[in-house]
């Protein structure tokens, strides 16, 4: 799979993992963040956790990447209600949200997100995506435009925002062997020939940079929680920041994890049904005809422990490049209203490691609007 499509799912599920342990927490802890929490139905059964900074003006709806809750905007959201009233929510099979066996496609998510518009009256709302929520973004730019009013993606114009066949290794291999069954089926039907012909030159181009990539593995740039991490609260959360690059809220680690005996974190509180996730991407291709500003970590931070001391780590670290370079430009090419902001050495919890730099530019941004 190459780095377009596993950059944000690989630093989230890593960053997730890392939960997966039973950690000393204090008996009593309160959500400092000054939020009012409400549950939202947006079908029957079915009920997602919004948050509610306040403010006025234009609203701001924040959008999680895969794995996290609302709370991991804890910190940054609530910096834009002095111009706008802002928002969060959880996606279904998530924290408190409604644990749902089913509803994890494209469509059905962003439908969630709109029907919490309508029960909150809110008109064009600009929404902020972080990694997969940029799926979540581009569903809703493409199908329901005139529902927003302008799209902002954090670290998330990935595959699953913008499908690049020039670069989607795994994608172009689903659709390869699709038109090598249709053939198989009717092995003398010429049109079905050309179809497989003239994919050829760009699953071979595909198949050659995802050998180099295997060739050249990427080093892991942080080690895995280890038992001295693994020992408390306080540890945990030092190690989580070295990851992400800054101190994440403290909720969304509540939020995230069931309470263990004694104070410790428990199994993971999400639906297992919610992996479908990750499996369900719609190939976005076409323009989005709304205001975007996509903020990218690029070239991306590979972590604290990543050293180019090797000629083997330099290659890897140049294919890595090279492939997330070719997917930010697709994006931008791909969508002509685009304001695409590089931010070197970021991590991918962009907001979080590079706050100040993601707050002149959204403010700049919306300023504008």
């Amino acid at each position: 799979m190459n780095l377009s499509r596993t950059i944000s799912l690989l630093i989230t599920s890593t960053f997730l993992c890392g939960y997966l342990v039973a950690e000393t927490a204090p008996a009593v802890w309160h959500d400092p963040s000054p939020h009012h929490r409400e549950m939202i139905t947006v079908e029957e059964g079915v009920q997602l956790e919004v948050l509610d900074w306040g403010g006025s003006g234009q609203a701001l709806v924040f959008l999680a990447g895969l794995g996290n809750t609302a709370h991991i905007w804890d910190n940054f959201a609530p910096k834009f209600t002095d111009k706008h009233h802002v928002y969060a929510i959880t996606r279904r099979g998530f924290g408190r949200s409604t644990h749902a066996a089913s509803g994890y496609t494209p469509e059905r998510l962003s439908d969630d997100i709109l029907a919490v518009m309508d029960r909150l009256n809110l008109d064009k709302p600009v929404l902020v995506g972080h990694s997969l929520a940029g799926e979540e973004l581009s569903c809703i730019g493409t199908h329901h435009p005139e529902r927003v009013r302008a799209l902002i993606y954090l670290d998330a114009a990935y595959t699953y925002a913008f499908y690049d066949e020039a670069g989607d290794y795994v994608a172009s291999l689903k659709e390869f062997r699709g038109k090598i069954d249709a053939l198989a089926s009717s092995p003398e039907d010429i049109t079905l020939m050309n179809r497989v012909h003239a994919a050829l030159p760009q699953f071979e181009e595909n198949l050659t940079r995802e050998t180099a990539s295997i060739a050249s593995p990427l080093p892991r740039g942080f080690d895995p929680p280890s038992a001295v991490d693994k020992a408390s609260f306080a540890a945990m959360m030092k190690w989580v920041s070295s990851v992400v690059g800054g101190t994440p809220p403290e909720a969304d680690l509540h939020e995230s994890f069931l309470p263990g005996p004694n104070g410790s974190l428990g199994d993971s509180n999400r639906a297992p049904e919610a992996s479908a996730i990750s499996k369900s991407y719609e190939h976005f291709t076409t323009p989005i005809h709304l205001p975007i500003l996509a903020i990218m970590s690029y070239p991306q931070n590979k972590g604290p422990k990543f050293t180019a001391n090797t000629p083997e780590h330099v290659a890897a670290a140049r294919v890595a490049d090279a492939n997330q370079a070719r997917q930010i430009d697709a994006f931008e090419k791909g969508q002509p209203t685009a304001h695409v902001v590089r931010i070197a050495n970021a991590y991918h919890f962009i907001f979080i490691s590079n706050e100040p730099q993601v707050l002149a530019e959204m403010r700049s941004f919306l300023s504008g609007l």
